[in-house]
């Protein structure tokens, strides 16, 4: 809710890397109605589940995901890219290819979108919190705040809104 607050958009171009479940296509499709909603999923299951449940309710296109890149999407395309639950579990150096494409891909004034573990929320306390989680997941990949606002800095983004959701035995940073 907190993205649909902070981002007003009209009929925009979105691409989702990570679309699984369809979560947050149905949210995105019903609140922006956009012209163009790029899906990027490596699951060939996820892919044909989200083809059956909402090719028929917007505008999808389902690109070919390799897991590193956006290699079927033009550069200053998009307005809003997004990314959920992904930068949580794969190695530290593919979300920063992600980002790199993400920002090749996203228009200038549009919106990059994504959720992550920082070291500001990954304490002792939250990793205790994980081992005891009975959820037993251990998964979690931590990013440094200081290379996010690096690379922002070095791309020239600025932060429009930081938010925390609980996220099993922690919080994730949007």
């Amino acid at each position: 809710e907190e993205i649909f607050n902070t981002v007003h958009l009209q009929a925009p171009n979105i691409l989702e890397i990570g679309a699984g479940t369809g979560m947050y296509v149905e949210k995105f499709l019903s609140n922006y109605n956009p012209a163009m909603y790029e899906v990027y999923e490596t699951n060939l299951n996820w892919v044909a589940y989200l083809k059956e449940e909402y090719a028929s309710k917007g505008n999808l296109k389902f690109q070919h995901a390799d897991g590193t890149s956006l290699h079927q999407s033009a550069s200053n395309s998009v307005d809003l890219l997004t990314m959920h639950g992904v930068t949580v579990y794969i190695p530290v150096i593919l979300s920063v290819n992600y980002l790199n494409e993400m920002y090749r891909v996203c228009k200038s004034g549009g919106f990059i979108i994504f959720d992550c573990f920082t070291d500001e929320n990954f304490t002792l306390s939250t990793v205790n919190n994980w081992l005891e989680d009975t959820y037993e997941y251990t998964f979690p990949v931590v990013i440094s705040m200081n290379l996010i606002n690096e690379f922002a800095e070095k791309n020239n983004l600025s932060l429009v809104k930081k938010f925390d959701i609980q996220y099993h035995a922690s919080k994730s940073t949007y």
